[in-house]
């Protein structure tokens, strides 16, 4: 006898190679949901994703001083993952979207904070399923910044 742990909309709720397990909680409560309560929640959504391609992007900051001179006053480089979402529902891809802008956000046992918009598209107008790419930051040891100040 089978025994179903849970149910969703157009989708089986089981750990394959094509999914990805998101842990969230927050420091406020946020979008109708408790989290201020003791012991903090922490909430997993498991939905179908490709999460693996990396980049590392970079950011520079120069100014000018009074002499003419143009320096460099910063550096930043951080690494960044892309989270491909497969066709989901529009009520799952909404609690991704608002699961995405909590404070703490793991996906594979790593940290990340989202800082770009997420692009998504709808697959099928007859069941709402959208499909989404966002790029998430690595929490911390992917982000370096330098900062030079000026000499």
């Amino acid at each position: 006898m089978k025994t179903i742990q849970a149910q969703s909309a157009c989708i089986e709720i089981i750990e394959h190679d094509r999914t990805v397990l998101l842990r969230y909680t927050n420091k406020n409560d946020y979008a109708g949901m408790a989290f201020s309560i003791i012991p903090r929640p922490i909430f997993e959504l498991r939905f179908e994703a490709l999460f693996f391609h990396e980049r590392v992007t970079e950011e520079q900051e120069s100014e000018s001083i009074t002499t003419g001179e143009t320096v460099k006053v910063s550096s930043a480089a951080k690494t960044q993952r892309l989270l491909q979402v497969e066709p989901i529902p529009k009520e799952i891809m909404e609690t991704l979207k608002l699961a995405l802008n909590c404070n703490y956000v793991e996906i594979d046992g790593g940290r990340f904070v989202k800082e770009e918009n997420m692009d998504n598209r709808i697959m099928n107008n007859l069941f709402e399923l959208q499909t989404a790419e966002v790029w998430l930051t690595f929490m911390s040891e992917g982000y370096f910044n330098n900062v030079y100040g000026i000499i």
